[in-house]
């Protein structure tokens, strides 16, 4: 076993479990102890199998949804060591399984990290006899006296520890996830503390740190394991609990997956998918979650939600940047899914709306083939789909879709030629404004008014710029509006019942997902002034496959981030409570309430609200439940509804004309008071 193989297989210093490894099941064959053979992920598509035990042993390996497979003869440990190390490669994409017989040994997924200079540490090579007539490292066939003598020392680079962020504000008895990065030593353990003691707060050994109860500045350090002489600090700001303008987030909630996907359904329960776990339900009323298998692998795929209220999943995963045909149907009245008609081709990175007529639009997307689907779909009401052949048009992945008036979609981005797109027949676009900035590749967009979209942040190095238009004028074009406290990409956008717009997540840094600049902090845009403030910072950061969702009390749900791109797994949410939940005091603020109100409603309808708050009510919209992924959510809207006062407790309200802007479907109705307080929603169906 070489030193380089040495090195590889110490990269993964954390337990079995963190590292991905699987108990073992099964029978294997007699005389094996399997406890002692391992399985670690190395980077790009390497993986090392260790072998502890005094015997040889036969080992196979396969990678699940894949044929990719194989076999290995793992040698007993040399006597100048603990372990024996064989590495083999795959190139498929999903988790790799190490078996013996029957018997599972372990699991890892392949995670394609990019082998760095930590990977390989420096080897210095010297040869004596210099003068020796002979290859390094062999013996003379012809004189046996003969030979030359390798020596080889391994020396690891001076250890660095990197802390980020380097420097936190927080208020008192919050909590806030610091990481450290140690470089220079494959021993990438930290040591976790706080130089003031216990007074100065508490963090664990995964860097969780609780500030105190008063206010100060502290100091929370991590020292490299392998090398104690070497730390990094940050510096903590403790304040008093942030004023009510800024908001407040809730503490840190463990989820059985990172949530990638998710999707807000018409019972207030939320499904969600990732990218390695089983699709879950979880259900806010209970804190439950219920364990859903989709029929394919549907990391990467679309989401919309149906008319009827059912959520479909056009699209999937085989592998990066290969995607499935496949389409699932899940139903929240059985929580069962079910498949229906495949498309065309494969999507893999697609977008999928619902449009005015109940049909569902999916466009872009890789196909199996690794092709850019540049054809889009339609699925008709009656579960048939047809291909637009006349729109055939390289649109980027994920874009950012919109209804617009007439039935026609709005595409805006992340490019920077926007498009409008006539569904009918086999299709066409037709070409829209330009956006000022250049293509935002990543960033995020949002229709916060019926026919008004903002886009902000997005591209590399990232940009604080966002920018909105307005479809319902005689010539729409682009303009800018106030830019972001911070440049952000991986952002997303969330639309509130008051019209504002809330952004979270992000990274300021360079490159695709740069984890080290992640932006904490909130921030809320509004319409009215076109201007952005900052508000409190989330304790985890959330960057690639983070998501943003509005839920029916007024908060909003953010969570996810990892699984993919060098990120840090992050299988948890966090509930953040806007500003206009509190008093200018702190308190929170008193709700109006919604006694009663209709379960569906037809479009243009005429109907009656009863809320004992009904003299005090300034607005009633509804909001059309979330469906999120990748920076947008293609489902969420906000239509503001024409009201007045029919006397004492009710409200006469008129539901929306016509499904142009408002599509069918579920959707919450919110009632909000003078001071832009909003209720607890009241779901319902429309169309």
């Amino acid at each position: 076993m070489g030193s380089r193989g040495t090195a590889w297989a110490a990269l993964c210093v954390a337990s079995l479990a963190a590292c991905g490894q699987g108990a073992s099941t099964g029978e294997h064959p007699p005389g094996i102890d399997v406890s002692k053979i391992s399985l670690t992920y190395v980077c790009e598509n390497r993986f090392s199998v260790q072998n502890s035990s005094p015997a040889a042993v036969a080992v196979s390996w396969k990678v699940e949804n894949s044929g990719d497979q194989g076999t290995l003869d793992l040698p007993p440990p040399p006597s100048n060591q603990a372990f024996s190390e064989t590495f083999f490669s795959t190139r498929a994409i999903g988790t790799v399984v190490l078996s013996a017989g029957t018997t599972r040994i372990a699991s890892v997924a392949n995670q394609q990290n990019p082998c760095t200079s930590q990977n390989f540490p420096l080897v210095e090579v010297t040869v004596t006899p210099a003068a020796a007539s002979v290859a390094p490292g062999g013996t003379s066939h012809a004189d046996p006296s003969r030979s030359a003598t390798v020596t080889v020392t391994v020396r690891p680079g001076a250890v660095q520890v990197v802390v980020r962020p380097a420097a936190v504000t927080m208020a008192v008895n919050r909590t806030r996830r610091l990481s450290a990065q140690v470089s220079g030593n494959p021993d990438t353990a930290v040591l976790w503390s706080v130089s003031e003691g216990s007074s100065g707060g508490t963090v664990d050994p995964t860097g969780l740190y609780t500030a105190p109860a008063t206010v100060g500045t502290f100091h929370v350090v991590a020292t490299s394991h392998a090398d104690p002489t070497r730390s990094a600090t940050a510096t903590v700001t403790v304040q008093m609990t942030p004023p009510p303008l800024l908001g407040q987030w809730d503490p840190v909630e463990t989820w059985p997956v990172v949530p990638i996907h998710a999707v807000l359904m018409q019972d207030g329960r939320v499904l969600n998918w990732s990218r390695l776990g089983e699709a879950t339900v979880w259900d806010p009323a209970s804190n439950t979650f219920t364990t859903v298998k989709a029929p394919s692998w549907e990391f990467c795929s679309g989401n919309a939600i149906l008319p009827n209220g059912q959520v479909i999943v056009p699209g999937g995963h085989i592998k990066d940047e290969y995607g499935l045909p496949d389409v699932n149907v899940f139903d929240p009245i059985t929580s069962t899914w079910s498949t229906a008609p495949p498309m065309a081709a494969g999507r893999w990175y697609p977008t999928a709306m619902t449009m005015a007529d109940g049909s569902i639009l999916v466009v872009s997307g890789n196909t199996a083939d690794h092709l850019l689907n540049q054809i889009p779909e339609v699925r008709n009401p009656d579960g048939t789909w047809r291909e637009l052949t006349g729109a055939e048009f390289p649109v980027p992945w994920y874009p950012k879709l919109f209804p617009a008036q007439g039935g026609g979609v709005f595409l805006a981005g992340s490019d920077r030629h926007t498009k409008f797109l006539d569904p009918t027949g086999v299709g066409q676009w037709i070409d829209g404004p330009t956006t000022k900035f250049a293509n935002r590749d990543y960033g995020t967009a949002v229709m916060y008014a019926p026919g008004k979209v903002m886009i902000a942040g997005g591209a590399i190095p990232p940009t604080d710029t966002a920018e909105v238009i307005n479809l319902n004028d005689a010539s729409p074009a682009w303009r800018f509006t106030g830019s972001m406290k911070h440049p952000r990409r991986h952002l997303t956008g969330t639309v509130l019942p008051d019209g504002k717009v809330l952004i979270t997540g992000g990274t300021s840094g360079p490159g695709f997902n740069n984890e080290t600049q992640a932006v904490f902090s909130a921030e809320l845009w509004d319409p009215a002034t076109e201007k952005w403030t900052e508000l409190s910072s989330m304790t985890i950061l959330r960057v690639y496959h983070s998501i943003a969702l509005l839920m029916p009390d007024a908060r909003v749900l953010v969570g996810g981030g990892g699984e993919g791109a060098n990120g840090t797994d992050e299988p948890n949410i966090e509930m953040f409570s806007p500003p206009y939940l509190f008093n200018s005091d702190g308190s929170l603020a008193a709700r109006p309430a919604i006694a009663q109100a209709p379960d569906s409603l037809a479009y243009g309808a005429s109907f009656q609200l009863s809320s004992p708050d009904a003299a005090g009510i300034s607005a009633v919209v509804l909001m059309r439940n979330g469906a999120v992924t990748h920076t947008f959510d293609s489902s969420e809207l906000r239509i503001p509804l024409q009201f007045s006062s029919s006397g004492g407790n009710s409200l006469q309200v008129t539901a929306p004309a016509v499904p142009d802007l408002a599509p069918p479907g579920p959707y919450m109705l919110f009632i909000l008071n003078g001071q832009g307080v909003p209720s607890v929603a009241h779901m319902l169906h429309l169309g």
